[in-house]
């Protein structure tokens, strides 16, 4: 007898746990329904579906709102160096077709500055040092360098003193190319030239105001010769 009152006891036990064959069970669906997407859960959108903010800002961004920029804030510049105000003004419209915010715009524009002003002083340090070896290749000069160099470099400025323009000598001096090796060669022998023959004056005078005839260029630096 306790063996089937054993039984039967287990099984009254299970009875809870195991519906009886027929009938119906019912589940409680409310805490999956509330997780499901699009019911209020807390599961990210599916992949390739946009929030109801990302929905927003693309119909902004449709309706073509218009973001007004602050004026940016720049670094200061290297001499002879200036904002290209249209290319600012063009960077402000394609920020503002990208919808780009302040900071990032400005952030675009810090990083375009800081590499163009880097460019800027690498050119300007290369063209220094270009200069400076001109100059020293001047100064040591097989035909005119050396213990020449200062009656040389003379002679060449009463050339130019003569016969160039003020835009000519102020490309030079702008420029450093007056320090070129093949410019101050040019001018001279130039100077040579004029001094052999003792012309110099009278090709100057022949370019001065009092003279009211019109000369060619060989005229004025060969007088004499026709």
């Amino acid at each position: 007898m306790s063996g089937e009152q054993e039984a039967g006891t287990t099984a009254q036990g299970n009875t809870e746990a195991a519906p009886e064959a027929g009938s119906t069970q019912t589940v409680d669906t409310t805490a999956a329904a509330a997780s499901a997407p699009g019911n209020g859960g807390d599961q990210a959108a599916p992949s390739g579906e946009q929030t109801a903010e990302q929905q927003q800002a693309a119909a902004q961004t449709q309706e073509g709102d218009a973001i007004e920029y602050q004026d940016f804030s720049m670094p200061e510049l290297p001499e002879n160096m200036a904002v290209d105000q249209p290319l600012l003004d063009s960077f402000k419209a394609f920020a503002a077709e990208r919808q780009l915010s302040q900071e990032d715009a400005q952030a675009y524009v810090d990083f375009y500055a800081e590499n163009a002003i880097g460019n800027h002083n690498k050119a300007v340090e290369e063209h220094e040092a270009r200069v400076a070896q001109w100059r020293a290749d001047s100064e040591n000069d097989s035909e005119y360098g050396g213990e020449k160099y200062e009656a040389s470099v003379a002679n060449a400025t009463k050339v130019l003193d003569r016969f160039a323009t003020p835009e000519l000598r102020e490309f030079l001096d702008e420029t450093g190319f007056g320090n070129h090796p093949e410019l101050i060669r040019f001018a001279v022998r130039i100077g040579a030239a004029f001094s052999e023959d003792d012309s110099f004056s009278a090709a100057a005078q022949a370019t001065g105001a009092g003279d009211t005839g019109e000369k060619s260029q060989a005229e004025v630096l060969y007088p004499g010769q026709s």
